[in-house]
């Protein structure tokens, strides 16, 4: 049995909360119940898995929302300063995870405890067996640091594996953000590199405008309680940059009309973005972020963020042809960052397609951004919303004969919405985008 989840964007704290811990239970117990579940097998008995694969896709940390690198020191530069902010982002964000890093670290040493099977094929109510866990951390853009040698034994410490890429030969999963235009290229090897443009965004940008709701004083009588700014604060932090404006306007809307949020507030609150975009945009034409985009995208991505419409679609110009996973060409592909203004991405003419993370920008003309698209054969597993903030996706892939497959057939089942919604079948493998 494999779980695979992404982006629980794990921070230092100093701008932006980390995730709900009943988020993390509920994680915990889902990986539980799957593990019971694959025990049953086609034949109608029951037998104890052999093994549990956890594959944390990218972006478990959120390394720059940190209020570290407001200041001179900028997190893609190599210096020895850098270094030593570097570290103390790192530790903190993992004193933030430790409950859940913790238990899965518990379950890598331990093994997960299942029922026995008795003689007839059945589960033994009380009894138990422990199956072997392996857990492993891949790197995504906002924790590439993990692909470091001295980053990495902070998984290490947790009884963890750390890699870029993961994959069984089926299966083959990587975060996926070489894919998108604003995240690319990066040329870690240079002793001195501009920001990618999502860098670039994510620092300059949400960083700056998380510290100014922070601050209160600018925003005077707009001053956000607690609360609400815990509320705004995380979608901001785990969706993708370019997608924030349509998130504040909507979450705005929201508070005017169901929390109370003031008219005036709401404006101190647009009025501070906006600001924040024109400081962004100041600094950008200074640092001139790089990206795959075909045209000088600082301005266009300027005017952009600076629209607030919750209605809006993604101008066309932010995205490119739909990228290809040839290198790899398992026979399931599972990607945890879609990139911006895409429907999904394309891992090849056999391979089928998972992606975790926030819902893609809509644009005019797109196909369905879930089931079966006329574009991409894909299954989009989009993180549960509670109404508070966002449980971090999980899709969970039952090999053959698991969970009472035939052993000629796996199932994927996608965490979405608390029930069966969507299934897809082709030659023998189903996909369930919600369960």
């Amino acid at each position: 049995m494999l779980v695979v989840t992404a982006n629980w964007s794990i921070t230092d704290g100093t701008l932006v909360g980390g995730p709900s811990w009943t988020h993390g239970l509920a994680f915990l117990a889902g990986i539980r119940r799957s593990a019971a579940r694959a025990g049953f097998r086609c034949d109608g008995g029951y037998r104890p898995i052999d093994r549990v694969e956890i594959v944390l896709a990218g972006d478990t940390f959120d390394w720059l929302l940190s209020a570290e690198w407001l200041g001179a020191e900028r997190p893609w530069r190599p210096r020895a300063r850098q270094e030593l902010k570097r570290e103390r982002v790192m530790q903190a964000a993992v004193r933030c995870g430790a409950r859940l890093l913790g238990r899965l670290g518990g379950l890598a040493r331990r093994g997960l405890v299942v029922p026995v099977a008795d003689s007839r094929g059945r589960p033994i109510v009380g009894s138990c067996v422990r199956v072997p866990v392996r857990v492993t951390l891949l790197a995504g853009d906002r924790d590439a640091w993990l692909e470091c040698r001295d980053s990495a034994a902070v998984a290490r410490r947790f009884g963890m594996a750390v890699g870029g890429s993961w994959t069984d030969g089926g299966v083959a999963i990587v975060h996926g953000h070489e894919f998108d235009p604003l995240s690319g290229p990066r040329r870690w090897a240079a002793a001195e590199r501009p920001p990618t443009l999502h860098e670039s965004l994510t620092v300059d940008l949400l960083g700056r405008f998380a510290a100014t709701l922070h601050d209160g004083g600018s925003l005077g009588d707009g001053a956000l309680p607690d609360s609400m700014l815990r509320r705004l604060l995380r979608p901001l932090a785990t969706g993708q940059p370019i997608d924030a404006p349509r998130q504040l306007a909507t979450w705005l809307e929201r508070a005017v009309a169901a929390d109370g949020l003031p008219a005036a507030a709401r404006g101190q609150v647009e009025n501070a973005w906006r600001r924040t975009v024109d400081g962004w945009q100041q600094r950008a034409r200074r640092e001139v972020p790089e990206s795959e985009l075909q045209f000088d995208a600082v301005d266009a991505v300027a005017a952009w963020m600076a629209r607030l419409d919750g209605d809006c679609d993604v101008p066309a110009a932010f995205a490119r042809p739909t990228a290809v996973l040839g290198r790899i060409a398992p026979r399931t592909a599972v990607f945890g960052h879609l990139p911006a203004g895409h429907a999904a991405i394309d891992g090849g003419p056999r391979t089928r397609t998972i992606c975790l993370g926030p819902r893609p920008l809509r644009r005019s003309g797109d196909p369905r951004i879930s089931g079966r698209s006329s574009a991409v054969d894909v299954a989009l597993i989009p993180p549960v919303s509670d109404g508070h903030s966002q449980r971090p996706p999980v899709v969970t892939i039952f090999a053959a004969g698991e969970a009472g497959r035939t052993e000629a057939a796996e199932l994927i089942v996608g965490d979405a919405a608390g029930e069966e919604t969507t299934e897809m079948r082709d030659e023998g493998v189903w996909i369930v985008d919600a369960a």
